[in-house]
């Protein structure tokens, strides 16, 4: 599957291919049609936001780890 992909904080999205995943447990598989951005995938794009006072909170600090795919408002169908 492709997919559109943050590799470094600012840095342009990548298009990779990716093994599908399988389900596991409750999981379940679904064929993406459409997504939309909000506001948290800016802030893994941005590398994080501004916390208490305007400190700015880097998500790396908090467990995010890059590569990853965005996006996590989706409307697909159940494979």
């Amino acid at each position: 599957m492709k997919a559109a992909r943050i590799l470094k904080p600012k840095e342009s999205l990548a298009i990779e291919d990716l093994n599908i995943p399988k389900p596991r447990n409750t999981q379940v598989l679904i064929k993406v049609q459409s997504t939309g951005v909000c506001h948290s995938d800016l802030h893994l794009w941005d590398g994080g936001y501004a916390g208490p006072a305007g400190v700015f909170m880097k998500v790396e600090d908090r467990g995010v780890k890059f590569p990853l795919t965005p996006g996590h408002e989706v409307a697909g169908t159940v494979e």
